[in-house]
Formats: C-alpha cells, sequence, structure tokens
C-alpha cells in the first residue's frame, strides 16, 4: 500500500493516480502482468510468487491532471520458503501386532511450497528408539541387531523378531528433507502385542491438507 501527500508548495492539485510494474525479478516464472496495477494498493494472489525468490516492484504516483508531476518509488518483495511438513499415518498411537507386518506410511509428506504432483526431491529417513528407564535407546531386535529402515517413504515391517511391549512403546520417526531446507520429524509411538489386532484405517475422500499435518 502506498501513502502519497502533497508538498506545500503552492500549486494546482489534482486526484492522486498510482501505477505499478515489475522492475526485475531472481525467476522467471511469474508473469509481469501479476503486478500491472492501477490504485494505491496491489494484492497479489496466494500461489503466484515463486517461494525464495526477491522481486522488485515500482509505483508511479502522478496527479490526473498534470502527469508530469509525478513521483515514484521502489519497493523489494522477498517470498519465504515455508517449511516442510512430515507426517506418518495412524493417528497419534498405532497399535500393532506381531500376527502382521506393520505399515509405517509417510507418503503424505510435502512440501507446501511445490505445486507438481509428484515432488521427486522428498528424502526420508527413518530411526526407532525406546526407553530404557528414562533415556531413549535404540531399538533392538531379538536378535540384538539394532533396527534398521529403508530410506523409503513407507516402510513395511516384520514384526516377529520384536519384543512386544509393556510400558513404554516403540517410537518410530521419520526425518523428511529436500534441498536446503530444514528437515521436518514426525514421531509416532508404537505399541506391540501377540495379540491379533484387527486392522483399521480412516481416509479423507477429499480436502486439503493443512501444513500442521
Amino acid at each position: 500500500k502506498v501513502i502519497a501527500t502533497f508538498s506545500k508548495c503552492p500549486i494546482e492539485k489534482g486526484a492522486l493516480k498510482f501505477s505499478w510494474s515489475l522492475e526485475s525479478s531472481s525467476v522467471d516464472t511469474t508473469s509481469p502482468a501479476v503486478f500491472a496495477n492501477e490504485g494505491a494498493q496491489i494484492l497479489i494472489p496466494g500461489g503466484v510468487l515463486a517461494a525464495g525468490a526477491e522481486y522488485h516492484l515500482n509505483v508511479e504516483a502522478f496527479m490526473d491532471n498534470d502527469p508530469s508531476k509525478a513521483t515514484r518509488g521502489s519497493y523489494v518483495v522477498e517470498v519465504m520458503r515455508r517449511p516442510l511438513v512430515a507426517t506418518i499415518a495412524g493417528g497419534s498411537l498405532i497399535s500393532a501386532s506381531t500376527t502382521r507386518p506393520l505399515v509405517l506410511d509417510s507418503s503424505a509428506a510435502f512440501d507446501p511450497d511445490f505445486s507438481g504432483d509428484v515432488d521427486a526431491g522428498l528424502e526420508y529417513s527413518w530411526y526407532c528408539t525406546i526407553l530404557d528407564g528414562v533415556v531413549p535407546t535404540a531399538c533392538r531386535g531379538k536378535d540384538g541387531a539394532e533396527l534398521t529402515l529403508p530410506a523409503e517413504s513407507m516402510v513395511t515391517l516384520d514384526l516377529s523378531n520384536l519384543y512386544v511391549t509393556d510400558e513404554n512403546p516403540y517410537v518410530f520417526t521419520v526425518a523428511v528433507s529436500k534441498g536446503s531446507k530444514s528437515p521436518a520429524t514426525f514421531s509416532m509411538p508404537v505399541t506391540l502385542t501377540e495379540a491379533a489386532i484387527p486392522s483399521v484405517s480412516v481416509s479423507a475422500g477429499s480436502g486439503k491438507q493443512l501444513p500442521s499435518g
């Protein structure tokens, strides 16, 4: 929004007009027409500007009865990058059974700045911990080997080699990373029993996932 005032010079005054334009930008994916606007304010729709880009805008103010009397201002718009969003399907707790594999699904993780269909830039790493007293330690199987998980968005585990849980659940954490962005993590507690548990899931038929998950 531009705020303009007349000087105190004794000149004929008219209504102020404003004209916006794009001088330059660090990317060429945004049309200059987005910034062509007449008026004291400019409204740029969401999802138009490129994340991480910088735009240099000019605005000219002039009198409608004498366009030669004009002034110009310049502004720099820096578009911030939004953080990655990590998630694991299953709500706030997964009750698992040694009678069937455990599926850990982080395929709904996303980069809010990405507008395509499949984001091939997302990378996944997983680890598992369990409390040993008050200290979290790496999960180990009955053979004593540390549990290792593949670097994929969806992981399927055979739980027959893991001990059932008593008070403390296993905590599976996924770290989602992409390029220079800071990784995002999400942790899911998983209780394990030898009893057979029905597998139940709920999914949304429509809607939009929020950055909060």
